[in-house]
């Protein structure tokens, strides 16, 4: 098992919530391949591979409010 830091789980978590906000006309099946792009290219996909932190994400996203 992989131990994910607060600020790590803060970050993903921040990265779902704002995919939300910039994508309220995607469902989640549809915004993931952005966000595991936007995770590659992140300072934390050194240490955590997405699988290590998609379902973190994935609540993010689902706490996350659409932009109107």
């Amino acid at each position: 098992m992989v131990t994910i830091s607060e600020v790590e789980r803060l970050y993903a978590e921040m990265l779902g919530k704002v995919a939300r906000a910039q994508l309220p006309h995607l469902d989640w099946e549809e915004a993931e391949p952005h966000l595991i792009v936007g995770w590659k290219s992140g300072a934390h996909a050194a240490n955590l591979q997405w699988s290590d932190v998609s379902e973190i994400v994935r609540q993010g996203w689902e706490r996350g409010e659409p932009s109107t």
